[in-house]
């Protein structure tokens, strides 16, 4: 079982849209049209958590250089 203190490297889509606080369906169609990190090994979409970390860090500072 794995340990849930440790976060995994790679989030399932239910994963990732709790760690984002976003819906899936939002979710699978950024990941569609390319607009945020993931990988798809065969049927599955699967989202770096490293990459996904480095993505909202840009998002924050593009929207933060936008508003000004």
């Amino acid at each position: 079982m794995p340990d849930p203190l440790i976060a995994p490297a790679v989030f399932t889509i239910d994963e990732c849209a709790t760690y984002l606080q976003i819906p899936k369906r939002t979710l699978y169609v950024k990941a569609q049209h390319g607009d945020i990190p993931s990988i798809k090994p065969g049927r599955r979409v699967l989202f770096p958590k490293y990459d996904l970390d480095v993505w909202m860090t840009k998002e924050a500072r593009r929207r933060t250089n936008t508003t000004r």
